[in-house]
């Protein structure tokens, strides 16, 4: 089951560690540093203590 997202960015372009991710993110929870989403066989980026559901 598909987490609800907090907030959608559409057509986002977010840059981690020098690989730049562009596309629709859904941020699905604001994540404690010990915390990580249990995305298995999707992509995702952490960063800036968001999860982010990369779609594209």
């Amino acid at each position: 089951t598909k987490a609800t997202p907090i907030i959608v960015l559409k057509d986002a372009s977010i840059t981690i560690q020098g690989a730049k991710f562009t596309g629709d993110f859904e941020v699905l929870a604001l994540a404690e540093s010990d915390s990580f989403p249990a995305l298995l066989g999707h992509p995702w980026c952490y960063a800036n203590n968001v999860d982010l559901w990369f779609n594209k």
